[in-house]
């Protein structure tokens, strides 16, 4: 008998996120091989999955079991990110399943477009945030033995057809403005590594992320109301820092130093933000270029040595 084909749910203009997830779902519901080895490949723990479901609460994928709940933020199309979206979804799912233990995964065509978004969660320990890539489900479907093996490899064929078929579709051109803001957020980078070599700074569009115990970044948006044909730019810049999500010696240290200035709500010119509990400073730029990129590299780096002085601080407190 031979096995069904999917091609007609996943193919052509049929194949949106929303039956990407679908696929998926099923694969996770269907074949313990593909349970096994998908929480294999995002480390989380093995348990009894009771209920695999698509959107519920916004979600594409939600797994649960006892005291264990695991969604999976799906995308096919990288122009269709939203920034904080894992976030939010986490610190949602966490109000509604204060006893579980919630573990996020963040699943797009590459495993580099999901990594900021990843920054963002603040997971209690023991939970995992990871980001993987529609190429790391193809291996695993090729591992699969329980499973009509007909639907598996041409159900993820499908997928990538669709994942290629999104990239060479045009996508908006960048502002002269945001070309502009890109190309200094690149320059300051570099800039800054030799002063912050503890810091993996990553340039990120318009955004610069510097990593550690407490992650800091810049995003940078344009003032529409710029004059056209000015040189001179008109820039919004968000800085923000929040407990790193990753593990490291320091952030027991990060944790306490960071604690009393949100439970105070502010500190300095920041204040907390109440949707994804960031510490958020805003500041109105204007001038040529060279000028903005000088004060945002300023500004960024006296940010994250203040922080991680207060890190160091509560760490020499510990040896005392």
């Amino acid at each position: 008998m031979n096995g069904v084909n999917p091609k007609q749910f996943l193919g052509g203009g049929m194949c949106r996120e929303e039956a990407a997830s679908a696929y998926l779902a099923t694969m996770l519901e269907q074949s313990a091989d593909f349970r096994e080895l998908f929480f294999q490949l995002c480390d989380i723990p093995p348990f009894d999955v009771e209920q695999v479901e698509v959107e519920q609460e916004l979600r594409d994928v939600t797994i649960t079991g006892k005291q264990t709940l695991v969604f999976i933020e799906n995308k096919i199309a990288a122009g269709s990110k939203t920034h904080g979206q894992l976030v939010t979804y986490y610190e949602r799912a966490k109000e509604s399943n204060s006893d579980s233990q919630v573990h996020s995964i963040y699943l797009a065509p590459s495993r580099q477009l999901g990594e900021s978004e990843v920054m963002l969660v603040n997971a209690e320990d023991g939970e995992i945030v990871k980001a993987i890539a529609w190429t790391d489900i193809e291996k695993i479907c090729q591992q699969v033995k329980d499973l009509d093996p007909v639907f598996t490899l041409e159900g993820v064929k499908q997928v990538q057809t669709a994942i290629r078929r999104s990239k060479s579709q045009p996508t908006r051109d960048w502002t002269d403005d945001e070309l502009g803001i890109r190309a200094a957020i690149k320059t300051i980078a570099v800039s800054l590594e030799t002063q912050l070599p503890q810091r993996e700074l990553v340039p990120f569009g318009c955004e610069l992320w510097a990593y550690g115990p407490i992650t800091v970044y810049a995003k940078c948006v344009p003032d529409e109301s710029s004059k056209e044909g000015s040189t001179a730019l008109r820039v919004s810049v968000k800085y923000l820092f929040h407990l790193s999500s990753k593990k490291s010696e320091d952030k027991p240290f990060a944790k306490r130093w960071l604690t009393p200035l949100k439970a105070n709500k502010e500190w300095n010119s920041f204040k907390i933000d109440q949707q994804n509990n960031w510490m958020i400073r805003e500041q109105q730029l204007s001038g040529e270029p060279h000028e903005i990129a000088e004060v945002i590299e300023t500004e960024f780096y006296n940010l994250v040595r203040e922080i991680d002085a207060g890190v160091a601080r509560e760490k020499e407190k510990s040896c005392l």
